[in-house]
């Protein structure tokens, strides 16, 4: 009987054992929280260069008389409690700036243990990015970011791009030195003449009312050129540019709008609503162009979409709100004559075959 008691006992402690071991590996095994990181995180701060506007967050211990923030003036310094001599704090890395507090704080202190950090960033203004896009947004970067990426937070191009993008270089933004050859494009208060390699660059430096900018197609940058993926620095605006309607009416499978990409043409209009109908009058097709801002009267171009399907003809390059009339050929026309009396002869035996009386043979 005692040797019974004494192995269940023993049983029972092995089994306290085991599940107090079980619970402290569950403890230790606890799943770890991860965070996705996003354009507006914290990746690249750590190369991160200090602007006007930037606030620091100094602390010292055991010497709170110099506890506070410091933010980075327009002359690109920081003024440092009960330190006569401003530090330089513009376009230099927060370490480097913490190694100058610490020895300007060295001679009123025996080895200060001089806490810095970034506290606020002001000096860089967001870059923007809208129009054809998914989801416009404005993005606060900390570290280089190209063009693409920029789309792709943005959700990708919608079907109303008409093919290019045009980045905008506005001078209000603030970029060092060593940031501004990094993102290879000139400064934009400067005179250089060069331009961004790969883009077809507006310059507007004649008049100070124009904002700069390069154009990039939206082509290029789906197949990887390089040149058409540029860096966006903070501040630039980056726009997608919409496309503006063609209209499409008559004798078509689905007559409606479509939207004017680049190098859209005549046939490919038509083939983007269905392609015309066997009874379209393709011999004289009507293209009424309006002029932008202008009262004056449309033009009207007659177009022989036959030959130019026939290869005969070269193709029609469509413009902004172009309106494509396709008639229908007449009824007794030689290309419809059969079709129409074969109309005629069913639609009569219809008529007769629904009215005629039933009679049923046993």
């Amino acid at each position: 009987m005692k040797k019974t008691t004494l192995s269940m006992l023993a049983l029972a402690l092995l089994l306290c054992g085991v599940a107090v071991a079980s619970a402290q590996t569950e403890t230790t095994i606890a799943p770890v929280a991860t965070t996705a990181r996003g354009i507006n995180t914290q990746m690249g701060v750590r190369d991160y260069l200090l602007g006007p506007g930037d606030v620091l967050e100094l602390k010292v211990f055991n010497e709170t008389q110099f506890d506070g923030t410091l933010e980075i003036s327009s002359d690109g310094t920081v003024i440092v409690p009960f330190v006569e001599t401003p530090i330089t704090a513009v376009c230099r890395r927060i370490e480097d700036v913490r190694v100058d507090v610490i020895a300007a704080l060295g001679k009123m202190l025996k080895r200060p243990q001089v806490n810095l950090q970034i506290r606020e960033r002001r000096s860089r203004v967001p870059a923007s990015v809208y129009g054809a896009v998914q989801t416009p947004t404005r993005f606060e970067m900390y570290r280089r970011v190209r063009l693409l990426e920029l789309i792709s937070y943005s959700g990708g191009v919608t079907e109303r791009a008409n093919g290019t993008i045009r980045v905008f270089h506005t001078p209000q933004s603030f970029v060092c030195d060593a940031e501004e050859k990094s993102f290879g494009i000139p400064s934009v208060d400067s005179d250089s003449d060069s331009t961004a390699t790969g883009a077809t660059t507006t310059d507007t430096s004649f008049d100070p009312t124009q904002v700069r900018f390069d154009e990039y197609r939206i082509e290029d940058l789906k197949r990887g050129i390089e040149a058409a993926n540029p860096y966006i620095r903070p501040g630039d605006i980056v726009k997608v540019e919409e496309a503006e309607p063609v209209y499409i009416t008559g004798a078509v499978v689905q007559p409606q709008g479509v939207f004017l990409r680049e190098g859209l043409t005549l046939s490919r209009a038509l083939a983007q609503v269905g392609g015309v109908r066997k009874e379209a009058k393709t011999d004289k097709i009507r293209i009424i162009r309006s002029k932008p801002n202008s009262n004056e009267q449309p033009e009207l171009i007659a177009v022989n979409y036959k030959k130019i399907r026939d290869q005969k003809e070269p193709d029609i390059l469509l413009k902004p709100y172009d309106i494509i009339e396709v008639g229908e050929a007449n009824p007794f026309s030689p290309g419809r004559i059969g079709e129409t009396l074969l109309g005629f002869a069913t639609a009569g035996a219809g008529s007769f075959i629904g009215q005629a009386p039933v009679r049923v043979l046993y």
